[in-house]
């Protein structure tokens, strides 16, 4: 294994360590849980089929060929590492399994919290075993968006040097359904707050190691561009760290630890497509913009448009990942045949046009292969019962919640009965019967919140004195609503 491979694996560390530090300590167990179980689904669909989808159309392929240009859309060869043994292949395995990796461990911090792990095994499968691996097949080596510069003369084709941008882009498209159709956050009345900060040391540690992982991976297909990606990385790093810690200082009087690790991991994501290859006051911007996101953007997310996205990878994945590779296309200053549209007077469009169409072909795919999969799983409101209040609804409402039998149909009640039985009164709240509504797939895997029933308490047993003061004990009768006293009362008076 080379520098570049060893360095790649501390990506998914930092990560990992990034996303656990916004996590309350009663849910570590879940998420280590569901981090080691899509860990486990990414590698062991990485060996049986993703290779083969990601660099199997050196042997076999689905693809196009017309006027001499072959456009390879899937690799066909290579299921189980079948005659992939040799140094190349190995190699080409070690530098995507961290990719892989990191798309897993995302996948697992973007499901909520109350969500079981099976959900999580299901959405990990679905990232790591068919998304990944067909976007690895179309960026890279030759795939159709690799060859978009010689096939279709649109500059150098897609750019991104450190293919990190490539994994956020389709990891938080697939990852916007869980935000807004899986589990969408009930509004809360309190005052908007950041989220709290669980374990601020952590966070740290997972900027540092996120920033040497993605310096490591830019350099695997031309090393002289990992120097260059570093030392771009950092700069947008800081000018997001100072941007988010000036924002929360500002707004709530402390530098917030959690918003600033996220705006880290977002000018990582950034930087990623070709952080080298941009003008060190785009990098500051870039930086700035990423601060921003991961403050305003992460309340218009969480707060203002109710998306559950306790991970904030909208904000610090998906977009930053959007934002770099535009950027790619607009300011890129000319090296290594990448020409931004800024970077000459006479505005060439072609590179700008290949990132677009990337972006634009990736964020579809993997956004409508994860809603048609999810789709079925998704939660239908069932509830166990309603609460109505009979005097703040019409009763047209009323007819459509609560199914009335008709007055003839209704059982006569015994006159004890009816005595026994409390009077409601117009104000009193009618709890109903559950609603025959239709309920998605997606209910047996949500976790339930509804407490167990409690056990009755046994009434106590108290011993009374006979007599008091020589005296037998009287008790008066109770006056039943009728007037009439109760004929266990009159009974025991009687005797």
């Amino acid at each position: 294994m080379d520098a570049n491979a060893i360095g790649g694996l501390l990506l998914p560390a930092g990560l990992w360590l990034l996303i656990a530090a916004g996590v309350p300590s009663q849910h570590h167990h879940r998420l280590a849980a569901a981090a080691l179980i899509a860990l486990a689904i990414g590698t062991l669909t990485l060996v049986a089929w993703g290779f083969a989808f990601a660099f199997g159309s050196r042997w076999q392929a689905l693809s196009l060929e017309s006027d001499g240009a072959r456009w390879v859309f899937l690799g066909l060869h290579g299921f189980f590492l079948q005659d992939a043994t040799d140094p190349e292949s190995i190699g080409l395995l070690v530098r995507l399994w961290p990719l892989v990796a990191a798309g897993a461990l995302l996948a697992a911090g973007a499901v909520p919290s109350h969500v079981r792990l099976a959900a999580v095994a299901l959405f990990a499968l679905l990232v790591c075993g068919l998304i990944l691996p067909v976007i690895a097949c179309w960026g890279w080596t030759d795939g159709w968006l690799a060859r978009l510069g010689e096939n279709a003369d649109l500059g150098r084709g897609w750019v991104d040097v450190g293919r990190l941008s490539t994994i956020g882009l389709a990891t938080g498209m697939a990852s916007l359904i869980w935000a807004r159709l899986a589990s969408p956050r009930e509004p809360t009345p309190d005052m908007p707050q950041l989220p709290a900060t669980q374990f601020p040391v952590r966070a740290v540690a997972g900027v540092l190691l996120s920033m040497a992982g993605a310096a490591a991976l830019g350099g695997y297909d031309t090393p002289a561009l990992s120097s260059g990606q570093f030392v771009s990385g950092a700069v947008a790093v800081s000018a997001a760290i100072l941007t988010a810690g000036l924002y929360t200082t500002f707004t709530t009087r402390h530098a917030d630890v959690l918003s600033a690790g996220r705006a880290a991991l977002a000018s990582v994501f950034v930087t990623s497509s070709a952080g080298a290859l941009l003008p060190l006051p785009v990098v500051v911007g870039l930086g700035m913009v990423c601060g921003l996101l991961a403050t305003i953007g992460y309340y218009v997310v969480h707060e203002r448009w109710g998306w559950n996205d306790e991970a904030a990878i909208v904000t610090s994945v998906l977009a930053p990942s959007a934002i770099g590779l535009v950027c790619t296309g607009v300011f890129a200053n000319g090296s290594y045949g990448v020409v931004g549209l800024l970077s000459r007077a006479e505005l060439p469009t072609d590179q700008l046009l290949a990132q677009v169409l990337g972006i634009f072909a990736i964020a579809l795919f993997a956004y409508s292969v994860s809603r048609v999969a999810l789709w079925p799983l998704r939660v239908a409101p069932n509830p166990a019962a309603r609460t109505v209040r009979t005097s703040a609804e019409p009763a047209s409402v009323l007819s459509e919640v609560v199914a009335t039998p008709e007055p003839a149909a209704m059982p006569t009640a015994e006159p004890a009965a009816a005595q026994d039985a409390p009077v409601a009164s117009a104000q009193s709240t009618v709890n109903t019967a559950p609603e025959q509504t239709r309920r998605g797939l997606f209910e047996r895997f949500k976790r339930s919140n509804v407490a167990a029933p409690t056990p009755p308490k046994q009434p106590r047993k108290v011993a009374y004195p006979y007599r008091v003061g020589g005296r037998p004990l009287s008790a008066r009768p109770l006056a039943a609503e009728d007037g009439s006293a109760s004929s266990e009362t009159t009974s025991s008076h009687e005797a």
